[in-house]
């Protein structure tokens, strides 16, 4: 019996400008938060949760301002 031999892909990967996309909109909203005026009410909001910007930072949080309705109608 003869067992074919497996290739991994060749080439560049194709989903790659997706996740171009994906790290810069998540380094986006990151941006939101550390900057001052509208990321101020999300920071407060993870103090009053007990959580800093480090824990923040590690996990790659971030938030939309307030004027953009990103997901409401």
């Amino acid at each position: 019996m003869t067992i074919p031999e497996q290739r991994g892909p060749t080439g560049p990967d194709p989903r790659e400008p997706l996740f171009s996309a994906v790290a810069a909109a998540a380094d986006w909203f990151a941006r939101q938060l550390r900057e001052e005026g509208e990321g101020k009410v999300a920071r407060d909001y993870l103090a009053s949760r007990g959580l800093d910007m480090e824990q923040a930072a590690v996990s790659a949080w971030g938030t939309p301002p307030r004027r953009a309705r990103l997901w409401r109608p």
